[in-house]
């Protein structure tokens, strides 16, 4: 990773599927609205080893962030924040980043995509700050039937 990270009392731990429930417990937004229809083999091959991490501060899990690998060149980005993420967002932005682009490099990845709920504003800019492209609506698509948006980081 890069030395560019800041110093904190911030600590990374592997992410793992139980993650995800207290995560959603922590947030009001619309980034986990319709979670509870995700089911248990999704968060487990999310949780693959080496592609997912957690951060956690003063033991608190803020948020979760990783690359599910699709196929070979394709990964697909996922990020699951709590509402204790607010005062540390450049911090996450940071380590989300870094992770993102560790895991581009040692699967080869030529895409990355990523989906976020059209109403999620804050997603939105999340996932354009880390370079990623909108590309198309993705009307009735995620697990509680809401529009989402489809967007791809392609590597050259």
């Amino acid at each position: 990773m890069r030395q560019s990270r800041p110093s904190t009392d911030f600590k990374i731990v592997p992410f793992a599927a139980d993650h995800a429930g207290d995560l959603r417990e922590k947030n009001s937004n619309a980034a986990t609205i319709g979670f509870d229809e995700i089911g248990k083999e999704y968060l487990d091959a999310m949780a693959l080893p080496g592609h997912g991490f957690s951060l956690v501060k003063n033991g608190h899990l803020i948020a979760s962030a990783g690359v599910y690998p699709v196929w070979k060149g394709l990964g697909e980005a996922w990020v699951i924040p709590s509402d204790l993420i607010k005062p540390h967002r450049r911090q996450l932005v940071t380590y989300v980043r870094e992770y993102l682009d560790r895991l581009v490099e040692e699967n080869e990845y030529r895409r990355v995509q990523a989906t976020v709920r059209a109403d999620f504003n804050a997603g939105h800019r999340f996932i354009e700050f880390l370079g990623f492209q909108r590309e198309a609506m993705l009307e009735a698509y995620g697990p509680d039937g809401a529009d989402h948006v489809q967007y791809a980081r392609l590597i050259k």
